[in-house]
């Protein structure tokens, strides 16, 4: 079988869709922008970039089935996850315009076995994440499908949290409701809709609900062990009736990049509708949210990026547009892991397309004696970090997340690889026994003392 570290610094050629402008310079800048986030627990990635609404480049990385020994190529598809969102409030944004909708009318008119759960929620508060509803789980295996009839008894069970439009709390259930709207107005099913309007016009080949088994060329997802080997191990792929309209899309990068251009081009709603999406969305108290509808509104390297991730059942996923010079990015990667270190590489990635030089870090070499000074279980507060070695490496591991990579700046302080703007520094107190001070954007955290090994 072909190493996973060989692999992982193979870029592919891009066969099936090529890019409407090849530049080979860009194209090698990403490679080594992206090349130092090829290790665990990324192990296959894709990535497609467009500028001033043109493809100028995509990169395949790695391996998208260890069992198969199959690389990523360009019609690998992944899931997408959350990413889905944006398409669902397209959809709703267009039925809108067409008159079929009134986005400031109460959901419960739509689908009327909502009464009596969803009181005073609008298709707006769902768009937004500001509904109030229950947003947890509906199932305890989210391997298997579910029915629409379970979602809307969980959230009657549950009842709502908050009072709508008084808390922004992201929810994957909101999202589902809008896709039962969907299929409510139209008549079609939620991925025949997007089929009809989107994918096949857009020529969007690759880009469908994911299939339950997957297809030959889907990617597989992997979680990666807190210890020992690092090798990843299958990811339970969660059924698509599970995330539907909140995130069941798989598809390919370039395929993301697509969208992206019609969208951001004026070819899938209004300019009045991508205002909306692009707009964040106001609280009853006049507290503005980073979120608008299906797209987040945040800052990156000094400038506006319009964006949105996804993480699904061993994947984390990014499509984000740079309003300033019109440049957008897609990535896909089937590695669990902190959804910052995605943004990490899109910032890359935008340096590379730019000419700009990497934002490098270092991590200097440890060896076997220091990084067992600094290993072990420490507390914080009511939770723990397991800071352990893996390899020539140390790698912090928070409670029910992924492990991150440490990188060395020498005198016991340690960089987040996903977030160099984390940092954790090791210093024994006055007892002599050692602590861990997480810091982020020059602000200490309360000191955590290390409680086992």
């Amino acid at each position: 079988m072909t190493s996973l570290k060989h692999l992982a610094f193979l870029a592919l050629s891009f066969a099936s869709s090529t890019p409407a402008v090849a530049d080979s310079g860009i194209e090698t800048r990403i490679d080594m922008a992206v090349r130092p986030f090829l290790d665990l627990p990324i192990t296959g990635m894709s990535v497609a970039v467009s500028r001033e609404g043109e493809i100028i480049a995509r990169r395949d990385y790695g391996i998208a089935d260890i069992a198969a020994n199959r690389p990523v190529q360009p019609n690998t598809s992944f899931e997408i996850g959350s990413i889905t969102k944006q398409f669902t409030a397209a959809v709703v944004l267009r039925l809108a315009e067409a008159g079929k909708i009134d986005i400031d009318g109460h959901i419960d008119a739509y689908l009327p076995e909502l009464k009596g759960a969803a009181d005073g929620v609008t298709v707006r508060h769902l768009l937004s994440h500001l509904s109030g509803l229950y947003d947890g789980p509906v199932t305890d295996d989210l391997t298997k499908p579910i029915a629409s009839e379970q979602v809307i008894a969980t959230l009657r069970e549950k009842g709502p949290v908050n009072a709508p439009g008084e808390r922004f709390r992201y929810n994957n259930n909101g999202y589902y409701l809008l896709g039962l709207l969907i299929e409510r107005v139209t008549g079609d099913g939620y991925g025949d809709h997007l089929k009809r309007v989107f994918f096949e016009p857009l020529g969007m080949d690759h880009m469908a609900i994911c299939a339950s088994p997957r297809g030959p060329n889907a990617s597989a997802g992997y979680d990666h062990p807190a210890r020992g080997p690092a090798t990843p191990v299958p990811f339970a792929i969660h059924h698509p009736s599970v995330n539907f309209s909140a995130g069941a899309i798989c598809g390919t990068s370039a395929d993301l990049v697509r969208w992206q251009v019609a969208l951001t081009g004026g070819h899938v709603v209004s300019p009045a509708s991508y205002n909306q999406m692009t707009t964040p969305a106001t609280l009853t108290n006049g507290q503005k949210t980073r979120y608008g509808m299906g797209m987040e509104i945040g800052e990156r390297d000094g400038e506006t990026v319009l964006y949105h991730g996804g993480a699904s059942s061993g994947f984390i996923t990014e499509l984000a547009y740079r309003p300033a010079d019109r440049l957008g990015i897609a990535i896909l990667t089937n590695g669990i892991y902190s959804g910052d270190m995605v943004e990490q590489v899109e910032s890359a990635v935008a340096r590379a397309v730019r000419g700009d030089a990497p934002q490098t870090y270092p991590d200097l070499p440890t060896d076997a004696t220091t990084r067992a000074r600094f290993a072990g279980t420490y507390s914080l507060g009511p939770v723990t970090m397991d800071v352990y070695e893996q390899g020539a490496y140390l790698r912090a591991q928070p409670p029910g997340q992924v492990a991150a990579r440490l990188l060395y700046q020498g005198q016991g302080r340690f960089l987040v690889q996903h977030d160099p703007e984390m940092s954790i520094r090791f210093q024994p107190d006055a007892a002599g026994v050692m602590e861990m001070i997480i810091s982020k954007g020059g602000r200490d955290m309360p000191p955590g003392r290390r409680v086992g090994p």
